[in-house]
């Protein structure tokens, strides 16, 4: 199983930053974005729709204002005509239709004179009670006639009906007319035949359009109370037809016969309209005002369209301030993003730095101790040695005791090189689950027989190339902390996946195997979480703990060529998580050339190269015993001159540090290149300058060491010269 390990999620925070909640103000910047389209477009809608109310308004007020003048001007006319039908009929007295005809032209005379200077009527005239034209104000004599079959007479003569007749062509020619007729009644009240004025209708229209000027659009009608439309502007096809009331038209009359307005759709084009209607008093007809709905609301549109452009222009200015500033806080956040990367790594770095001052410090203060202890058990461990194999037996008990301090004393100082980074490891391949399995029994140890151990690693887990003695001391060290974390019982699981570090991360890149060991107890605060890798540093009471557990985990992990990280909740477990590198696969087969100098047993020529006389004495005693013939010089520049006197040399052993000019390291390096076949074996209590030693291929043996230990080392370094 092998995925992307995310490593921005493991940067180290910073301390005392300015504040910067970018969040908060994008939030606030789209809610003043919000605001700032919704109120001026709530204020828009208001200011909209006032102005279609008052539209509405001044609409509804002239269609009002203009029915009230021309029913007023209808109902004068009306009363004119009213007037002038009086004097008609007092004018024609008692006379018979043959004294009528005999006065034909003084009464023509008469009506001519009364119809001028009046523009709405045609003529003025007088019909027998026949329905035959006796008098005319138009003609002398008049046209012979007759309009017995119209039904305006007939309402006439049968006292029916109102005064308005419908709108038709004359008779004697062809003009368009309407007329207001009443009957005309001999002395003993008998129907003598009838008095009619004859209207002009344009005379209305123009009057109409005159007055609806104010309003384009505006139509102006004069109807009898039966719907017979009368008169209208503009001009109409259908002037003269009767058009039923609709239900809107209906119900208003009904609520308000005198005056009213309403919203319906016309009779004429079909189309909604605002209505103003106020009744003609003299002859109970309407004159009806009308405005189309869609010319309101074209003109409402065109008013809101120019209103709109003054009203959005500073709104979209805003708006674009607003976004634009959510561009530039965006940017700002990348910017800022990018500058807490930096700063970060920054932070890492200069805590890296300050972290290895003080380890190197302190690694000197311990390296300094541990190399000269490590010297003096490298003594002990040989004179050990060589008691033994003189098969001792009332002494053994004081050889074992011996020996246990001596294990004491190693392991020790073992801990203090590897937490200050001196201890020279052995990396080797290392197949992950079966490590487990065989450090298993040790960590259930560790544990104690109330944390239950989880081993759920999977065999697809990459081989790593570590020091397998040191994986398990972390291993033991971390399970001795998480037991301490449960005194009442727990799980502790184990378990491990391939992930790939990317190389833009702050840490270590590559393939590695993490390998991540986790406990279930009431984990350690962020205070605790951030010091745990300290040397010395331990939250145990005094007496429990050395605060070496985890720095060795942490210094394993580094030398490693890999990195540590802890994860932990208070309540919620902790997790440390060891990312191992993995084995490439031109790594060295250990295994192979171990078996190699395991077979051989040859006594060998070497040249021993210790400043300490009582090491070099130790060494050359374990030496002596396997059979080897040993020579021994104290410093590098001995050695180089003992190898131009005498170069028949099966292998040199060299301690690193040495006094002089030169150290071992150099004395390997400048061996390989005078007699390149030549084997050379360091020994180290410590290894400052390891990298460089392993860079060259030679191999190093850890003080102090067993006589096992040497031999195997010793043939070890011969398989490898053998295999180059």
């Amino acid at each position: 199983m092998t995925r992307a390990h995310d490593s921005s999620a493991e940067m180290i925070p910073l301390r005392a930053l300015p504040p910067r909640n970018f969040e908060l103000l994008r939030r606030v910047l789209k809610a003043t974005l919000a605001a700032a389209v919704v109120l001026p477009l709530l204020l828009f809608i208001v200011v909209a729709n006032r102005a279609l109310e008052d539209r509405k308004d001044e609409v509804q007020a002239t269609l009002i204002r203009a029915t009230r003048v021309a029913a007023e001007q209808a109902n004068k006319v009306f009363d004119l005509d009213a007037a002038l039908t009086d004097r008609v009929v007092e004018l024609l007295g008692n006379r018979s239709e043959d004294q009528l005809k005999a006065d034909q032209a003084q009464l023509h005379a008469r009506l001519a004179r009364m119809a001028t200077n009046l523009p709405q009527v045609y003529a003025i005239a007088v019909v027998g009670a026949d329905g035959t034209a006796l008098v005319s104000s138009r003609v002398y004599p008049a046209m012979p006639v007759n309009i017995a079959d119209r039904k305006d007479f007939q309402d006439i003569r049968a006292g029916v009906g109102g005064r308005l007749s419908d709108v038709m062509v004359a008779r004697a020619s062809p003009h368009v007319i309407f007329n207001d007729s009443v009957a005309w009644r001999d002395s003993s009240g008998r129907f003598a035949g009838m008095v009619l004025i004859s209207l002009n209708p344009d005379y209305f229209q123009k009057f109409y359009a005159e007055l609806a000027g104010d309003l384009p659009g505006q139509s102006i009608a004069l109807t009898r109370s039966d719907g017979t439309l009368l008169s209208i502007f503009p001009s109409s096809p259908r002037v003269g037809m009767r058009f039923n009331p609709s239900l809107q038209f209906a119900t208003a009359y009904q609520n308000s016969p005198l005056a009213g307005t309403l919203e319906a759709r016309s009779g004429l084009d079909n189309k909604w309209k605002f209505f103003a209607y106020r009744r003609v008093e003299a002859h109970g007809g309407y004159v009806i005002s009308a405005y189309p709905e869609h010319d309101l609301y074209m003109a409402w549109l065109r008013q809101i369209a120019g209103f709109s452009l003054i009203f959005l222009l500073p709104c979209a200015a805003l708006w674009g301030v607003i976004m634009y500033s959510l561009r530039q806080l965006s940017r700002e956040e990348e910017a800022w993003q990018r500058w807490l990367t930096e700063a970060t790594a920054r932070h890492a770095m200069e805590a890296a730095w300050r972290e290895s001052r003080k380890m190197e410090a302190l690694g000197k203060l311990m390296g300094s101790v541990s190399h000269d202890f490590n010297n003096l058990l490298m003594v002990v461990s040989a004179n050990v040695q060589i008691l033994r194999r003189r098969h001792l037996t009332e002494e053994n008990r004081y050889v074992d005791a011996i020996e246990r301090a001596l294990q004491t004393g190693e392991a020790l100082t073992r801990q203090l090189l590897t937490v200050s980074r001196r201890f020279p490891l052995r990396a080797e391949i290392v197949i992950l689950p079966r490590q487990i399995e065989l450090a298993e029994q040790l960590l259930r140890s560790a544990l104690s027989e109330k944390v239950e151990l989880r081993n759920a690693l999977s065999d697809d887990i990459w081989p790593i190339k570590v020091d397998p003695s040191e994986l398990q001391v972390a291993l033991i060290n971390i399970a001795v902390n998480a037991r301490d974390a449960m005194p009442y019982g727990g799980v502790f699981t184990v378990w491990a996946e391939n992930i790939v570090l990317p190389a833009d991360g702050p840490g270590r890149s590559g393939e590695f195997v993490r390998l991540t060991l986790a406990d279930n107890g009431p984990g350690m605060p962020e205070s605790v979480r951030e010091r745990v890798f300290e040397p010395l540093f331990t939250t145990k009471a005094e007496g429990q703990g050395t605060g070496l557990g985890l720095a060795q985990v942490f210094a394993f992990c580094e030398q490693s060529g890999g990195l540590v990280t802890v994860e932990s909740k208070v309540n919620g477990g902790t997790s440390v998580n060891l990312y191992l590198p993995r084995a490439q696969p031109e790594a060295v087969k250990v295994s192979e050339l171990r078996a190699q100098a395991t077979r051989s047993s040859i006594p060998l020529r070497i040249l021993l190269v210790e400043d300490n006389d009582d090491v070099a004495e130790g060494i050359a005693a374990m030496l002596d015993t396997d059979g080897h013939v040993v020579s021994r010089v104290a410093s590098a520049a001995a050695a180089l001159e003992a190898l131009q006197r005498d170069a028949l040399l099966d292998v040199v052993l060299s301690d690193i540090h040495m006094p002089g000019e030169i150290n071992g390291i150099d004395l390997a390096e400048a061996i390989k290149v005078a007699w390149p076949h030549l084997p050379v074996l360091l020994m180290t209590g410590y290894a400052e300058e390891l990298q460089r030693a392993l860079k060259a291929r030679i191999n190093v043996l850890a003080k102090p060491f067993s006589e096992e230990k040497l031999n195997l080392a010793l043939h070890e370094a011969l398989a490898r010269s053998a295999n180059l």
